[in-house]
């Protein structure tokens, strides 16, 4: 055979050992290895339940809700400390199994992590989709949809926020259904950032951070609220706008920029050799904005930035106090590189979008907590986008792997939907804060508060102390 039919022979045989791999039937993708997408499980706490999924598997295949022989029951694992409980329900036209995993969890809810929910169709007895949780909560879970006989289509919702939609999965419904989650997370592994939705709940750093928290909560009952008020760096409380001391008239206390930097001054303070507390003046200095076109611009006098400088600029001092020889950079610590939400130059994230947000970025900087301002439209003639209200954010996982997120406002500790319930069309600006055990909160002392609260948590309905400017009278 001439050199030339024997390339034409070689390339159509590489074509056709191509084409044969690509259309491969999905049950030969079980025999390959997943112990990656294993151990990734394993390290975030995610029960499997593939063990009770294959022994009823009959349950699961049946064409009609009255030929399902398995009735609800409870069952445990010989593979897993994980029990599973095994329901069906009717609902309209379709009818309902759910896989549910007995996890440990803060509430008694059916949605637990790894927890999967088939819905079929009552007159053909054929999948309408499943969905597997990722997290304790509703609106986050892997969502699949059948495409034919051997494919699906894959989607990824984290606290109602789309991360990925319409992912091609080389699997029909009946090996999803009777399969590994780690089998099906192998082979979508290259379209699909698995190790950017499932975080290691053993991490060193959230064990500090649930510490911190620990060390603020007992604090909060002293803390006592006054408009434009903070410490200065020798601890007595003064006014932002004029670092005069506070009227004597009205309890010594913090507005909401005078809160964060107490929480913040608890890291400050034992990298300080005579034990300062950061100075007032220096958190005022404006930053340099991102946006070409600045808003507000012409209307500067109204300080609409002071809550996003101001954060900052803690930040950088806390930041610039642990490495006092370091080039410290003071827009290196802002938090703008999120994948699946749109970041806004000069005012952050949708507020609604804050749980979804706080989880990519837990995912991404292990350890650290942010410092928040929330911008919001606000004042008259004219009307404003501002920088008006600051707190602290602390998004961790637990030891079982479920999200949390521990929010400090002004002398209490604020859940994420209220927070958005209080700034509806709000916009939050996030920078970054190391975590650390070398923390300790500047004391509040008596007879700096002259009452006490009367029980250890305030209400979640309490006023918001305001952001003030301490450049506008």
């Amino acid at each position: 055979m001439c050199p030339f039919l024997l390339r034409q022979y070689a390339y159509a045989k590489y074509i056709a050992a191509l084409a044969a791999f690509l259309f491969l039937p999905s049950f030969l993708f079980a025999q390959q290895d997943y112990e990656v997408e294993k151990r990734i499980l394993q390290d975030a706490q995610l029960a499997e339940n593939v063990e009770i999924r294959q022994l009823v598997e009959q349950t699961l295949l049946d064409r009609s809700f009255e030929q399902a022989s398995t009735p609800s029951a409870f069952y445990r694992q010989k593979s897993s400390p994980i029990s599973v409980s095994l329901d069906m329900q009717k609902a309209g036209t379709d009818y309902y199994l759910r896989f549910i995993n007995n996890v440990p969890t803060y509430t008694l809810r059916s949605y637990t992590r790894g927890s999967y929910f088939f819905q079929k169709n009552l007159a053909s007895g054929d999948f309408v989709q499943v969905k597997i949780f990722i997290q304790d909560n509703p609106d986050s879970y892997i969502l699949v949809e059948p495409e034919d006989e051997h494919r699906s289509r894959m989607s990824i919702f984290v606290y109602g926020s789309r991360f990925y939609h319409n992912v091609p999965v080389p699997m029909g419904m009946r090996a999803i259904a009777i399969s590994p989650l780690a089998h099906l997370m192998s082979v979508t592994k290259y379209l699909i950032d698995w190790p950017a939705l499932f975080q290691p709940a053993a991490y060193p750093e959230w064990q500090t951070i649930r510490w911190m928290i620990e060390q603020i909560r007992p604090q909060l009952i002293l803390v006592r609220e006054n408009e434009d008020g903070a410490q200065n760096e020798h601890g007595q409380f003064v006014y932002i706008e004029t670092l005069q001391p506070q009227s004597t008239t009205q309890p010594f206390g913090f507005n909401c920029s005078g809160f964060v930097k107490w929480i913040v001054d608890g890291l400050f303070k034992p990298t300080n050799p005579q034990g300062l507390l950061i100075p007032i003046e220096p958190l005022k200095k404006e930053g340099l904005r991102q946006a070409d076109n600045r808003w507000n611009d012409q209307y500067d006098m109204r300080d609409p930035y002071f809550g996003l400088d101001w954060i900052r600029n803690l930040a950088y001092a806390v930041r610039k106090a642990r490495w006092p020889l370091q080039t410290v950079d003071l827009y290196a610590e802002d938090a703008r590189n999120t994948s699946f939400t749109p970041f806004f130059n000069d005012i952050g994230y949708p507020l609604e979008k804050l749980e979804p947000v706080l989880y990519e970025l837990a995912i991404k900087y292990p350890g650290d907590f942010f410092l928040g301002s929330i911008s919001t439209e606000f004042g008259s003639a004219p009307v404003l986008r501002q920088h008006r209200h600051v707190a602290t954010f602390f998004p961790y996982f637990d030891e079982y792997g479920n999200f949390r997120i521990s929010i400090f406002d002004v002398g209490f500790e604020r859940s994420p939907q209220n927070l958005i319930k209080a700034f509806p069309t709000g916009f939050v600006y996030f920078v970054r804060v190391e975590a650390s055990k070398q923390f300790s909160l500047p004391v509040l002392r008596a007879e700096n508060i002259t009452e006490f609260a009367e029980n250890s948590t305030q209400q979640e309905n309490t006023p918001l102390v305001q952001v003030t400017s301490s450049r506008v009278p």
